[in-house]
């Protein structure tokens, strides 16, 4: 009965050390799934998600969105660029499935394209530093 019980401590504990995964990798492919599954995603208020990548290199989130209609709009772009990063920021730190993330500092990254002429219209970059406030 002894080894029995032993036997099956020791089966799950080497199930357990063998399914853990680091968050990184959690990250990694969380990014590829969602971008397999859902990129690209439908336009809501003129944004959508083409893409989400995980680098475990700097532990670094990255979204590349697109932006058509009104929001394809470098000038207006420009002139907003601290609200957008705010707005961002805000919805970040909202951000519950993001949580084990940051807890292990990662780094979270928003590329906008312009729909209409491929160019980069805004990067954010949000460290721990600043979600964390």
């Amino acid at each position: 009965m002894r080894i029995k019980a032993f036997l099956l401590a020791a089966v799950t504990a080497v199930l357990f050390c063998g399914c853990a995964e680091s968050v990184a990798d959690q990250a990694e492919q969380q990014a590829k799934d969602f971008t397999r599954k859902m990129c690209p995603t439908p336009y809501i208020n003129d944004e959508r998600t083409d893409s989400v990548v995980f680098v475990k290199d700097g532990n670094i989130y990255t979204y590349y969105k697109k932006l058509r209609g009104k929001a394809d709009n470098e000038k207006l772009i420009n002139k907003l660029r601290q609200q957008l990063r705010s707005r961002l920021l805000e919805d970040l730190r909202n951000d519950i499935q993001s949580k084990r993330m940051k807890e292990e500092g990662f780094v979270f990254k928003y590329v906008y394209r312009s729909d209409s002429t491929g160019k980069t219209l805004l990067v954010e970059t949000f460290t721990k530093k600043d979600y964390a406030q």
